[in-house]
């Protein structure tokens, strides 16, 4: 019997009772010459052994088509099928729908009130094509299908599974390897000399066809084909697909080398499938969409024994090895799952798209040494992805790296709890290298670890830019040798919105950034933050910095009498027309009072058109910004703004200056450049020698910040650093103070002005003092002697020099005892009454 549809090599229909076949070889390039019909109701058997089904062509099942309406069973043992095509002929050439050229070597269909089954054992599935689905073996219906010890690997189809294509089924496949398929779209098919294509145009043509087939109306074929070729139809599961609550077992199964066109390079399943795995591998799949290794929607995955995602690559779009989508990731009790070596632009190991990993007692998740161009090495967690780690399991992410997020990026209300075992380690990334977060999201963490995590900032995490109604808590979290290339060491937080401290019972050692915040980095100083800090390390900031803050005049004598350094008055220096202005040396103080030693960009002095402004570039010296060249020729008796330019410091306050321009000194001239040229010969204490010529040199005195100290035609010397100088003409170097923001170490090795420290008040020329909420014992004690107080207003601190003195009814070392005729009552010390003493 001669057809056009079903089963090139063999059609097996309700099959005759208990027939053996043994050493069959059905290998026909040709139309269907083989048939085996049955019509006889219960139970039939049939067994295939050691048979060859090649070079066949059909439609459904090209190799061999298996339809049950009776009860049934099909084996097959140590077969080989292979080389078959599926495809559909009609008069105008090569068409296709969504029920045709489906099976490249096997097409098996069962019903849902029938005993029937087909299994597979150490069968070779190889090297077959179908125009649509299931290049290998296509499986449509409810009763069972195994295979074991199988091989399926080659196979080609133009639309969806590549090796295995199941719909509504209940598949099993054991000690089985799914190697080398492919689900390809839009491109030639090669097979015996023939070429195939798949047509860009058909698909709509085939929505409209089946319609009418839907609708009961008969379709006009020659309407819809106008002899083109195959529709043009996703490319998903390269190695497996599934769909339509189907059931699939992958037990001791690997699938490899397999790719899709779109997504599930290894492994695709959609529409409320649910998948059992047991010690599953997927290596070396690739993907052009999403899922290098497998891909899953509205669907459940669980993953038992020790599954490994290695190797695989979601070429353009996310979850390079496994992508979960509005569906559920499930790791089974005492598993151990490793997703390693996988690549996507973003979800380098696994993506959570509104998707949800759950995990049961004693799971261990490794995700190692997997990369993201884009966002979230190791995990991408987006539009409600979420990811819960019990307490008893435990999760490692190690040597992972992306733009952002190099472990973990959680994004668009994705959730993140880790409440177990985790560590974070060894992480890279522009922006967070061991988690960022972004929008609105959920995020905690307890007792996890993060360490050796690098990036430019946050170099174990980074959070930027929380929406309203995100929830974030840190319970003790160790942060670890973690290292920023500009700032927040171990945590940046870009976020002005936070009200309060989400690092507090947090503990930061040997972290290093190398601009701000060795420990924290954040746009925002929030009040009474005390983490445990330990061996933090930066520029400025070592433990806790913000952005900069304000901008200081320190030496704010250079202006002219009168002005008190208020920030709302301005600062007039006056000079002479193409003189030296005097030297302006700046602080910029971040939001902890630090001082900010780092710029990205050059800070430099802006003046008003009609003026000439040279040497305006500031030198960095110690962390002070210092204009020492600046040069300003103007008309002389007019006034000329100055103004402190640099990104770094847009919407920082800062100095308001002007410079009043007057006319030449005495013995000097007005030259057509602007500039006062003197008309002399060596110069006393104080004073230095200017002038373009040796009739005209004048003695002038030393400007701020500078003095001389003997007779001589030499320039005066700056102040060292951390000094200034408030008077004109110094002539010792004991007339340069230390800087406001610094205090004197008067001898040792570290002599000389040194940084104010953490809870110390530094004012220019003055000793060290204690701010308020801090305690020292003595005014001999070290700057390392200063403490946070327990309860801050118990403590008040000193201005100056001294111990530090305690609020009324409390004293002793951190002023946390009562003092005399009183007693603890609630957090307070009250006064004694009706004749009690303290």
């Amino acid at each position: 019997a001669r057809s056009r549809n079903c089963g090139g090599g063999l059609i097996a229909t309700d099959f005759v009772a208990h027939r053996e076949l043994l050493g069959l070889k059905a290998s026909f390039w040709s139309w269907p010459r083989y048939n085996m019909p049955g019509t006889a109701e219960g139970e039939q058997r049939v067994l295939l052994v050691n048979s060859t089904i090649e070079n066949n062509v059909g439609s459904l099942g090209a190799g061999l088509r298996a339809a049950f309406a009776f009860a049934s069973n099909l084996t097959l043992s140590n077969c080989t099928v292979s080389n078959n095509l599926a495809w559909h002929w009609t008069a105008g050439g090569t068409y296709a729908n969504t029920s045709l050229s489906t099976g490249g070597g096997i097409a098996i269909a069962t019903a849902e009130d029938r005993t029937a089954s087909v299994s597979l054992i150490n069968t070779n599935v190889r090297d077959n094509v179908a125009a649509l689905h299931g290049g290998g073996v296509s499986v449509a219906g409810p009763r069972p299908v195994s295979m074991h010890g199988c091989i399926i690997s080659g196979n080609t189809c133009g639309g969806t599974g590549g090796g295995v294509h199941v719909v509504a089924g209940n598949v099993a496949l054991t000690d089985t390897r799914v190697e080398d398929n492919r689900a390809v779209e839009n491109e030639t098919i090669a097979h015996h000399g023939r070429l195939f294509h798949i047509n860009k145009e058909a698909r709509e043509r085939l929505m409209e066809y089946h319609e009418e087939v839907d609708t009961g109306r008969e379709p006009d074929i020659e309407n819809y084909h106008t002899g083109v070729t195959w529709a043009r139809v996703p490319g998903n599961g390269g190695g497996i697909y599934v769909r339509f609550r189907t059931n699939l077992t992958l037990e001791r199964t690997e699938l490899l080398g397999n790719s899709a066109y779109a997504s599930g390079g290894g492994l695709f399943a959609e529409s409320h499938c649910r998948i059992l795995t047991d010690s599953l591998r997927v290596v070396n799949c690739t993907a052009q969409l999403r899922g290098g290794g497998a891909a899953t929607f509205q669907s459940e995955l669980h993953l038992g024994g020790s599954p490994m995602f290695d190797r695989n690559a979601a070429r353009h779009g996310t979850g390079g090895g496994l992508h979960c989508e509005r569906g559920l990731v499930v790791l089974e009790s005492n598993t151990l799952a490793t997703l390693q070596g996988n690549e996507a632009v973003s979800g380098g190991g696994m993506s959570l798209h509104n998707g949800r990993l759950q995990t049961s007692p004693s799971v261990r998740l490794q995700l190692e040494n997997n990369t993201a161009l884009h966002k979230g090495g190791g995990v991408l967690l987006t539009w409600y992805g979420q990811l819960d780690l019990l307490p008893s399991a435990s999760m490692t992410v190690t040597g992972n790296a992306a733009a952002y997020g190099g472990g973990i990026m959680v994004e668009e209300e994705g959730s993140l709890t880790l409440a177990g075992n985790s560590t974070l380690a060894g992480n890279s990334a522009e922006n967070g290298g061991g988690i960022y977060v972004t929008g609105l999201v959920a995020l905690q963490l307890e007792q996890a670890e993060l360490r050796n995590n690098s990036a430019t900032d946050g170099g174990a995490m980074m959070i930027d830019s929380l929406d309203p109604g995100s929830s974030m808590d840190l319970d003790e979290v160790f942060f670890v040798d973690n290292t920023a290339r500009r700032a927040g060491g171990a945590l940046r937080i870009l976020d002005t919105t936070l009200a309060r401290c989400l690092y507090h019972s947090c503990s930061f050692t040997g972290n290093e950034a190398s601009a701000g915040g060795g420990a924290v980095y954040q746009e925002n100083a929030l009040v009474n933050c005390t983490p445990t800090l330990a061996g933090n390390s930066a520029v400025y900031g070592a433990d806790l910095a913000t952005p900069p803050a304000r901008v200081l005049l320190m030496d704010w004598s250079v202006c002219r009498e009168g002005w008190k350094g208020e920030s709302n008055n301005t600062c007039t220096l006056e000079v002479s027309s193409g003189h030296p202005l005097p030297t302006l040396r700046l602080s910029v103080m971040d939001g902890f009072h630090s001082l900010v030693r780092t710029f990205r960009e050059e800070v430099r002095l802006e003046t008003s058109a009609g003026a000439n402004l040279t040497g305006e570039v500031a030198a960095y010296e110690g962390g002070a910004i210092t204009f020492d060249r600046a040069v300003l020729s103007a008309p002389p008796n007019q006034t000329y703004p100055i103004t402190l330019v640099s990104p770094d410091l847009e919407d920082v306050p800062t100095p308001h200056i002007q410079v009043a321009v007057r006319g030449c000194l005495p013995d000097t001239f007005l030259d057509q450049g602007y500039r006062c040229i003197p008309s002399a010969k060596t110069c006393p204490p104080g004073k230095y020698m200017v002038g373009s010529t040796m009739e005209s040199r004048a003695c002038a005195p030393c400007p701020v910040n500078h003095f001389k100290e003997a007779t001589s035609d030499a320039a005066c010397t700056m102040c060292p650093p951390f000094s200034q100088s408030p008077l004109v003409g110094a002539g010792s170097i004991n007339q340069c103070i230390c800087l406001e923001g610094m205090y004197l170490v008067q001898s040792g090795a570290a002599a000389g002005c040194r940084e104010c420290p953490y809870g110390a008040v530094c004012a220019a020329g003055q000793p060290m003092g204690v701010r308020e909420g801090f305690w020292r014992p003595n005014a001999s004690a070290s700057a390392g002697n200063i403490y946070a107080c327990a309860r801050p207003e118990s403590c008040l601190g000193v201005a100056a020099a001294g111990g530090s003195a305690c609020a009324g009814g409390y004293e002793g070392r951190l002023c946390s005892r009562c003092a005399a005729g009183r007693a603890l009552q609630g957090a307070e010390c009250a006064r004694c009454g009706g004749g009690l003493v303290g």
